[in-house]
């Protein structure tokens, strides 16, 4: 694992620490602004628009705030409540909600926010996590 890998998963229990109302560069969205007519994005898609050049957190955020998403989660640790889908991708997931045991698995929710990350890695905060049906 690299030393960005490292920053970036060092970082996820920091963020977990921290309220995410907070955070500098957070931005939430409300349940009515969340896109109920565009199709759920993949996570290669959040993929895709996470990798825009550097100082372009505001479109990341304008593309991604507000969109329904669906894929599988997977739990960065037991009882830490963040998840992520490929962990060499340093994106990482909180859940403002969940399903109670919920411990990762196939999702449909809504981002409601996005935080710049250190090392170049994104945090997104999901609406409710809950196996999708």
């Amino acid at each position: 694992m690299t030393s960005a890998s490292n920053k970036f998963f060092a970082c996820v229990a920091l963020v977990l620490s921290v309220d995410l109302g907070f955070a500098a560069h957070a931005v939430a969205a409300t349940s009515s602004e969340v896109s109920a007519t565009k199709p759920s994005m993949t996570y290669g898609q959040i993929v895709k628009e996470t990798r825009l050049p550097k100082g372009n957190a505001d479109k990341i955020t304008s593309g991604l705030v507000g969109r329904r998403v669906r894929f599988t989660l997977k739990p960065f640790s037991q009882g830490q409540g963040a998840f992520y889908v490929n962990k060499d991708d340093r994106i990482g997931f909180v859940c403002k909600s969940m399903d109670r045991g919920f411990k990762g698995g196939r999702i449909d929710a809504a981002i409601v926010q996005h935080e710049a990350g250190a090392d170049d890695g994104e945090f997104f905060t999901l609406d409710h996590c809950s196996v999708a049906k």
